[in-house]
């Protein structure tokens, strides 16, 4: 009697096109011929491994570290790759990581060819993220924004059409950059971020009567 016919073969299907991807790509820093892919809050940024590592202490440690195995026998070629490139996940806001990337591949600060006036959540991106990943050039860039605009000086602070040049800010933003002066060590920040915090009474207490205020 002739065997049972054999069920046919699965197809092989690769494992890349057969799981979606738990990310996406974010519109603007994503870069073909990028040889790193770094994921926050489900937002995927391709870049330069290289570039990166150059300029940051804590990414050129990162990126040298071995792929993580899940599994004893697994090998390195198991660790979470897409299109042959290495994914590495930050527990960042994709936001933050968005400004520190531009900042490093787009010229964030310029607007055909002219600097441009940073955001006041742009630049606190920077200096915390800066200060994070021992990236000096863009936390001192950052900070010296904030600088200009806090004043240490009276008659500086009264000059308030020249420092709004540096940042874009509303007097809320006082309360984070008496943070950012607590992390940085720039305590220079600290007596015009009170004085702007003087007419922000009640939104004060409140803040103060949070956790972490």
């Amino acid at each position: 009697m002739d065997p049972s016919p054999r069920p046919p073969k699965r197809p092989r299907v690769d494992s890349e096109s057969a799981t979606a991807k738990p990310w996406i790509a974010d519109s603007q820093v994503w870069f073909d011929d990028g040889n790193v892919i770094l994921v926050a809050e489900e937002v995927a940024f391709r870049v330069y491994k290289g570039a990166l590592a150059q300029f940051s202490n804590v990414f050129r440690a990162l990126f040298s570290l071995p792929a993580p195995e899940t599994d004893p026998h697994a090998s390195r070629n198991d660790a979470e790759q897409f299109d042959n490139v290495p994914v590495v996940h930050l527990a960042d806001s994709h936001v933050d990581i968005k400004h520190l990337l531009l900042t490093f591949s787009c010229s964030y600060y310029c607007h055909n060819g002219k600097p441009s006036t940073p955001e006041f959540s742009v630049l606190f991106a920077l200096v915390t993220l800066g200060d994070k990943y021992d990236i000096p050039h863009i936390l001192e860039e950052a900070l010296s924004c904030l600088q200009r605009y806090y004043a240490p000086t009276l008659a500086q602070w009264r000059k308030v059409k020249n420092r709004a040049d540096y940042v874009k800010t509303n007097p809320e933003d006082a309360m984070a950059v008496i943070r950012i002066a607590r992390i940085t060590g720039q305590f220079d920040l600290l007596s015009p971020a009170f004085l702007v915090c003087t007419t922000l009474r009640s939104q004060l207490l409140d803040k103060m009567g949070e956790p972490d205020g």
